[in-house]
């Protein structure tokens, strides 16, 4: 619409500057009379003319003067009666449509300067929007049933911000109402044929983000990224943390709520734990049935990350207890077992590629994991982990003792931990 003022501006001057060399005598420019304007009051050889100017920069949506239809004609009649009764003097009248094509190449770059901008702060809140509030949105529909409702919300916002933006360009900006804006938003802008190919554009390029964002949420924050960087083309030795985690009495949970109802108690399960999973720099490396494999670079900093997301996810069950208590009848808990070393990472698969870690770090903590049952501790970690390791506050950690592990020849020091 920005862009639009300034060509009608544009042509205006261009109007102006011709009537003149033709001979007329401009009296008024955007004459008004309550919400009715004329663009130019202009006489010559005693005769009035009201003219109205109509500019376009090319007859692709027909040529300027089509754009007057009737109820435009009775606006701009009724302000001309009005000026004539107030200068009733002229006794011959005449109504003017003044057509301009104006080559593209003509216009002055202040008009593309602003509908960038606009175009560039639209995007921006959209996408947005589609990052921050709309990417878990609809979660529980089919994929796509979620997307088309992603993108018919998608094209609602775009509609009311370009509407509210450009509303209050044409009010303060061009002295106009906010009637006139809407009947000339709606003709001239809503149902133009650029407007319709820009919403194309628009479902084209929201569609492409949506894919994106699930590719990412497919691979992790970190993973996407080190995936198309090709990091992982071929293996590499990696040093990380890993948590092997699972739900307690799952076995009993899944028999009293029944194969539904326990996968949607794990869906909700996994989802509260990847908030505080995420504000801890973590990442899922794979889910296991009722088991999630998280992992973490192995720096000091990440292990403290590591016991604060267990501490963090812990107490944060605890808290949506009533939640789970109304939906399920139960509020879920779960044990955990940590350790770190070295891995070996990269892209498996022809048909269907996955990022893969292996080596006896992993088996090492699937082990440690299934220790937890059998020491009845909620928590455990090695050795390994607990090396350049500073225990941060409010955590108590316990030595356990060697421990042989299934599949080891070697024992392992384990560790308990307690949140104080």
């Amino acid at each position: 619409m920005a862009s639009h003022n300034d060509l009608g501006k544009y042509g205006e001057s261009l109007a102006k500057n011709y009537l003149l060399g033709q001979g007329f005598s401009v009296l008024h420019s955007n004459w008004k009379h309550a919400s009715c304007e004329i663009d130019i009051i202009a006489s010559k050889a005693n005769k009035l003319h009201f003219i109205e100017i109509k500019t376009r920069r090319s007859t692709a949506y027909g040529f300027p003067e089509e754009s007057i239809d009737k109820k435009k004609f009775l606006r701009i009649q009724k302000a001309a009666e009005q000026f004539l009764y107030q200068n009733g003097q002229w006794k011959w009248v005449q109504y003017d449509v003044l057509s301009i094509l104006i080559d593209k190449n003509d216009v002055t770059g202040r008009s593309l300067i602003i509908f960038s901008l606009a175009f560039a702060t639209i995007g921006f809140i959209v996408s947005a929007s589609l990052v921050f509030y709309l990417k878990n949105a609809f979660r529980h529909y089919p994929f796509w049933l979620s997307v088309v409702l992603k993108m018919l919300l998608t094209f609602a916002l775009f509609i009311l911000i370009a509407f509210v933006m450009l509303a209050g360009y044409s009010v303060f900006g061009q002295e106009g109402t906010l009637n006139e804006f809407a009947d000339d938003f709606y003709r001239n802008v809503f149902l133009s044929r650029a407007f319709m190919i820009f919403m194309f554009d628009l479902a084209v390029m929201t569609l492409l983000t949506i894919i994106m964002l699930e590719v990412v949420d497919k691979y992790g924050p970190g993973g996407f990224w080190g995936m198309m960087r090709g990091k992982y083309v071929k293996p590499r030795i990696e040093n990380r943390i890993f948590i092997f985690l699972d739900m307690n009495n799952a076995t009993t949970i899944a028999e009293k709520l029944g194969h539904t109802k326990y996968f949607r108690l794990l869906r909700d399960f996994f989802a509260e734990i990847t908030i505080p999973l995420l504000a801890n720099g973590g990442e899922i490396y794979q889910y296991v049935g009722d088991e999630v494999v998280l992992s973490w670079k192995s720096t000091p900093l990440n292990k403290q990350r590591s016991f604060k997301f267990l501490r963090q996810a812990f107490f944060l069950l605890k808290r949506r207890e009533a939640k789970f208590m109304k939906r399920y009848g139960i509020c879920p808990t779960f044990k955990a077992g940590i350790h770190s070393g070295e891995v070996t990472a990269g892209v498996i698969g022809i048909v269907k590629k996955d990022l893969v870690y292996s080596g006896d770090t992993l088996n090492t903590a699937a082990r440690i994991r299934s220790k937890c049952h059998e020491l009845e501790e909620t928590f455990v970690v090695s050795e390994g982990f607990l090396h350049e390791f500073s225990t941060p506050f409010a955590y108590k950690v316990n030595e356990i003792g060697e421990m042989e592990l299934k599949g080891r020849t070697e024992k392992e020091k384990l560790f308990s931990v307690i949140f104080e």
